[in-house]
């Protein structure tokens, strides 16, 4: 659940990224995943962690993660495919390499002193997401306000007052426009359907590890 939390509260994110900026949410996000896993420390019951790790925990998981792409979406121009794709393989290195971390404190700890270790690690990401320049957008936005960037300009085929429109646009808190781009929406609808067949396989290898042990 909270791994499909990360992705369902997307649009939720993506307007408080749009509101707040990416530093600030970034920050609100690695807090919510703190919280989340010190309260699941603490949980007496399953029920109770279906909302402080995968509601909570889900929750800034998504935050950080929108965060991330956008604000290397904004620090890169040229090479924004190649920094992008870094960015992405960050996901796969760290299941890589966090998993056997986490079943060595299992092994030495029990699961609630896991959780606290993982959350004082998590409660680094807060200070390193101060590093989030919240004026590179706003350079961005000035570059076509003011005309400074001519050929930024003339690429876009954007005039003086479409740019200010889309600067209005990008303050929403939803913005739906984007579902009117079919490309879009295949992509989208392409990408749940893999999703799917993705994640649901993580449900039962617990189980078929269990049974072969047994």
């Amino acid at each position: 659940m909270q791994i499909a939390f990360i992705f369902a509260l997307g649009p939720l994110t993506s307007a408080l990224v749009n509101r707040l900026g990416c530093r600030l949410t970034a920050i609100i996000g690695g807090l919510c995943c703190v919280s989340g896993l010190l309260l699941s420390s603490l949980a007496s019951s399953v029920y109770i962690m279906y909302v402080t790790y995968s509601v909570l925990f889900g929750f800034g998981g998504s935050c950080l993660y929108l965060s991330s792409y956008v604000i290397t979406s904004q620090y890169f121009v040229k090479n924004r495919s190649i920094a992008t794709g870094i960015t992405a393989s960050g996901s796969g290195l760290g299941v890589l390499s966090v998993a056997p971390m986490l079943q060595a404190l299992l092994d030495s700890f029990d699961w609630r002193k896991t959780y606290r270790i993982t959350a004082g690690i998590i409660s680094v990401v807060c200070v390193l997401c101060l590093t989030f320049d919240p004026t590179v957008a706003k350079k961005g936005e000035n570059s076509i306000d003011d005309g400074i960037d001519d050929r930024k300009c003339e690429d876009q085929k954007m005039s003086h007052d479409q740019g200010k429109q889309a600067q209005e646009e990008r303050k929403k808190w939803f913005d739906l426009s984007v579902f009117k781009e079919k490309v879009f929406v295949v992509l989208t609808l392409c990408n749940t359907v893999a999703s799917i067949g993705h994640n649901t396989p993580r449900l039962y290898l617990v189980r078929l590890s269990t049974n072969s042990i047994i």
